[in-house]
């Protein structure tokens, strides 16, 4: 390769993780871009009301699927992956800016869309109808930890029990998982052919780069305040936690206030936990908004099973912040800020959504 004339050479481009999200779902775009940015409906066939089998006399007969809750259809909210830079027109002159800054924005996108699928940021934070792999999770094995090998075999199996139709499911996995189960049972492995990870049943599994691990945020009902460090939370149906757990929460009622990103679980009950905060005013059991979810740490992540995942990806466009921005002389620094950002959905069907503690210890 000739050396280049401006003797600037070009950066090696980002390279996304070979097994993420988007080696297992290939992301699509419309050429209707403006419609779907705004939010559209998914509509679904993957849960059923009742699902029998007869014999040709009609006495005798087999429910497998009655009176099931029928999923139709959700509303999806797509939102926005950004990246900007903030350089001097004194340097690099070579540099087309532009390029540079949309081969980022392509190269970083994966990693941002596994944020969003499995922790949920944005769509929590404006109540979207769609799900993160957090929210609405059904826990297996009442959320006690188990080894990587076993808390596959019980996934593989929950996947078929829970679908309607048996449908093959995705798998979402931390890194450190897949390497256990890679290295130590063999219960995953690549297939000629393919550019993604699956289970010896077949089942793809996404590992993403993105994937922070966190269990199911679990619904809180009411929450109190005791010797003004005690913070006991009851949540709205039975939870996973034991004494120990790392976990983030958020309580909010007509006197208490808490919330926290890593705290320590001091004492459990069957819908109560017990934390310690800094000094707070006490506050008698009031109805609370909120949640409360183990953080994936070092030793326990968790891994989840769903329906089928679907992704678009806009276009890329590149813009000034605004125009004060745009070239900025105070001080003589003759600075240029860029924004490139692209609109992007990610979901799954919901038919199949399952979570399952993993000790990485054992």
């Amino acid at each position: 390769m000739a050396f280049p004339k401006n003797g600037v050479v070009e950066a090696g481009k980002i390279v996304p993780s070979a097994f993420g999200l988007l080696a297992v779902v290939k992301p699509e775009n419309s050429a209707d871009e403006d419609r779907w940015i705004r939010g559209f409906s998914q509509e679904y066939e993957t849960t059923v009301n009742n699902l029998k089998n007869f014999d040709d006399t009609d006495t005798s007969s087999y429910a497998l699927v009655s009176n099931a809750t029928v999923n139709y259809y959700d509303e999806i909210k797509p939102f926005f992956i950004e990246i900007d830079e903030v350089r001097s027109t004194l340097g690099f002159l070579g540099i087309d800016r532009i390029e540079r800054l949309k081969r980022q924005l392509d190269g970083v996108s994966q990693k941002a869309l596994e944020r969003e699928l499995w922790d949920g940021d944005i769509r929590i934070a404006r109540s979207h109808d769609n799900r993160a792999l957090v929210s609405n999770a059904t826990v297996i094995n009442s959320g006690v930890a188990l080894s990587p090998k076993r808390a596959l075999a019980f996934l593989e199996h929950s996947i078929a029990t829970v679908s309607h139709g048996g449908e093959q499911g995705v798998i979402h996995a931390t890194r450190d998982v897949v390497a256990l189960l890679s290295s130590n049972s063999n219960m995953l492995f690549h297939e000629t052919g393919k550019d993604h990870l699956q289970t010896m049943g077949g089942t793809p599994v996404v590992v993403g780069s993105g994937y922070s691990g966190n269990g199911p945020r679990i619904a809180l009902a009411t929450a109190a305040i005791s010797t003004n460090t005690t913070l006991t939370l009851n949540t709205a149906s039975p939870h996973y936690l034991v004494t120990g757990d790392t976990v983030a929460f958020s309580a909010v009622g007509a006197n208490i206030d808490q919330s926290s990103t890593s705290a320590t679980v001091t004492k459990v009950d069957a819908d109560t936990v017990t934390i310690t905060i800094a000094s707070a005013t006490n506050a008698t059991s009031e109805a609370v908004t909120g949640y409360i979810q183990q953080l994936g740490t070092a030793s326990e992540k968790w891994i989840y099973a769903t329906g089928n995942v679907r992704v678009y990806l806009g276009d890329v466009d590149v813009v000034n912040d605004n125009l004060g921005q745009g070239y900025d002389i105070a001080g003589n620094k003759n600075d240029i800020r860029l924004k490139a950002i692209r609109p992007a959905a990610v979901y799954f069907g919901t038919s199949i959504h399952l979570a399952v503690r993993v000790d990485l210890t054992v």
